[in-house]
Order: C-alpha cells, then structure tokens, then sequence
C-alpha cells in the first residue's frame, strides 16, 4: 500500500513532546486555576480552554492506547 504524502518541512514535531512530562505541568497550571478562580476568566463568551482541555485529553487518549 503506497503512504499518503504530508508536507513536514518547517512544521513542529509534536510527537517529540514528553506527554507525561506535559501532564505534569498541566497538573501545576491546574492549580492556579484553583487558586485564581478559573482560567481566562476575564475573556466574554464560551471559554474556550474548555474545549481545549476536552480536545487535549481525548488526544492523549488517542495518542496513548493507539500504540
């Protein structure tokens, strides 16, 4: 079966990331989210870090238990 082809050059290679050395700092940010009563409060509207957060851990997911 012939590989479909992506243009990589010049683009960031997430799959380099540490994913559990990120869940740790994820882990510090959420306590200052704690602590200051959410994130990105002062923006109007949905707070997007929440879908972030979803999309993020249903990619970690994905990423772990794919291989």
């Amino acid at each position: 079966m012939k590989e479909g082809k992506k243009e990589l050059k010049g683009k960031l290679d997430w799959s380099c990331l540490p994913m559990e050395a990120l869940r740790g700092t994820v882990r510090v940010f959420e306590k200052g989210a704690i602590k200051y009563n959410g994130t990105r409060t002062w923006l109007p509207g949905i707070m997007f870090s929440k879908l972030f957060a979803a999309t993020m851990r249903h990619l970690f997911d994905w990423y772990f238990f794919a291989y």
